[in-house]
């Protein structure tokens, strides 16, 4: 039983007698008569508003809002009065004095069982509700509506979330909705689970504040668990497990701090062994050996597999010279900076499109290029520092589409897809270099100077097999070079 408010301040903030001295620099057996009853404590005195300063500061430290939750139960104080610290403080002092045994039950009701304080737990028995609970919890995280830090960690689990249709696609949109927030995600996932990543994710993938990495799980299929975690909004976790014959499932939405910083440390402790999924890799070595991180491919010009490309204008490494020379004349005012980018589109040119071995399948929205051919002055926005944003009249335009058909004819290894529906490419902008099985690089909207490199074999082969039911799945028309020539002379 605590004698007053103090002992139990003391007990519940985890503060010995010895260390509470040591800070109000009083003789230990001072504030175990304090802590005992045996003497009062003197307010006049000039420790009394240092040991408050203490209690406070402890309460602060544990990160568990102790004082806070206490004081909001016994004087129904509201929570944004107790995050003032002046309010904090006289309810610290007026509890330290009152009869505590007003409070017994309230008090009772945490030390019977060992526990700190009592929390409110939504808790989820069945897969449907808690799908629903997750997508309801990031709704919670855009409202909050500042950038916050997002974790998120995937045991055995994101292959079984991800082939819920409806589900993917409004945890999909949500998780997005706070990457573009200025959100930044650590999303983990295990070694064994990661078949879809590509296929259902490449916007994740490619967007700029997205960072993926891979640990090495048991090989018991027996369980699986996630957390989604955001800085300022809670954990929520959910896991399943077969017993027997019956899947058992189990999540719950802490909003507790404790709970949060347990939950919190244990993803962290996973992302700290986690691997990384991608390296970063620049456009130099992308021109050269594709070098990166002691990991060497064959270089470029052995290497016989598909190069895929989807961007809202065509690739302006197929103009000729004196086409490209004249846009970067009506788009770059300095002398020494257009011969600059006419070096590195001659560079990028020769290495990459010009006697090339490659097989290319190159992506084109029919609406975006519509769009183009009806406007007077149409803009290439900067693809990277090698690139700058590049203006063209209509007629510069036509000449570049003109390029683009003798191109498609002129090179075996080179064919065109026309997409009515952008959205069969998850609506996002890409590039990327993948050959199955051994590599995929990708870079975030066409920026040449964020390079993604990855041989994940799961990953690379999830992300082959959606460009290649892409291409697949769309109608012959939209692939026969004839159609496609007759298509762009139109425009």
């Amino acid at each position: 039983m605590y004698s007053n408010g103090f002992s139990y301040l003391l007990k519940s903030l985890k503060i010995s007698p010895s260390k509470m001295a040591q800070a109000l620099n009083v003789d230990r057996s001072l504030v175990s008569k304090w802590k005992n009853g045996s003497r009062k404590i003197d307010t006049n005195a000039a420790y009394f508003d240092n040991a408050i300063d203490y209690l406070i500061e402890r309460n602060r430290e544990l990160e568990i809002e102790f004082l806070e939750k206490l004081f909001s139960s016994i004087y129904h104080t509201p929570n944004n009065l107790l995050g003032n610290t002046s309010s904090l403080i006289a309810s610290t002092k007026k509890f330290i004095f009152d009869d505590i045994s007003n409070y017994q039950q309230i008090i009772d009701n945490s030390i019977n069982n060992g526990s700190i304080y009592s929390a409110n737990i939504s808790i989820y028995d069945d897969e449907k509700n808690a799908l629903l609970g997750i997508l309801n919890f990031l709704n919670s995280s855009i409202s909050y509506g500042k950038p916050q830090n997002l974790l998120f960690v995937f045991c055995k689990s994101l292959d079984l979330m991800m082939n819920n249709k409806y589900f993917r696609n409004e945890w999909l949109k949500k998780t997005l909705m706070l990457l573009d927030m200025g959100c930044h995600l650590n999303f983990v996932y295990s070694n064994s689970s990661s078949s879809t990543l590509g296929l259902y994710l490449f916007s994740l993938i490619n967007h700029k504040n997205c960072n993926f990495s891979y640990f090495v799980d048991s090989l018991d299929n027996y369980y699986n668990y996630s957390f989604h975690i955001t800085e300022h909004n809670g954990v929520f976790m959910s896991s399943n497990q077969i017993v027997g014959n019956e899947t058992q499932f189990y999540s719950a939405l802490f909003k507790d701090p404790i709970s949060i910083k347990f939950y919190t440390g244990w993803s962290k402790n996973i992302l700290s062994r986690s691997y990384p999924t991608f390296y970063n890799i620049n456009i130099s070595e992308v021109l050269d050996k594709f070098e990166v991180n002691s990991i060497q491919l064959p270089n470029k010009d052995s290497i016989k597999n598909t190069h895929y490309n989807y961007s809202s204008f065509p690739i302006p490494y197929i103009m000729n010279d004196e086409l490209y020379y004249e846009i970067l004349c009506n788009s770059v005012d300095n002398e020494k900076d257009i011969e600059f980018h006419f070096n590195c589109f001659k560079s990028i040119k020769n290495s990459l499109y010009k006697n090339s071995n490659l097989l290319a399948i190159d992506f084109y929205s029919i609406n975006d290029l519509i769009e183009f051919s009806n406007k007077e002055t149409i803009i290439y926005e900067s693809m990277s520092e090698l690139v700058p944003k590049l203006i063209l009249t209509k007629r510069q335009f036509k000449k570049h589409i003109s390029c683009l058909i003798d191109y498609l004819f002129s090179t075996d290894s080179c064919n065109f897809c026309l997409i009515p529906d952008t959205s069969k490419l998850n609506n996002n902008l890409f590039y990327c270099w993948c050959k199955k099985n051994e590599f995929l690089l990708v870079n975030y909207k066409n920026n040449f100077l964020d390079f993604k490199f990855t041989t994940n074999t799961l990953l690379v082969n999830s992300v082959s097999l959606l460009l290649e039911n892409t291409y697949l799945n769309t109608p012959d028309n939209f692939k026969s070079k004839e159609y496609i020539a007759n298509f762009l002379k139109s425009l």
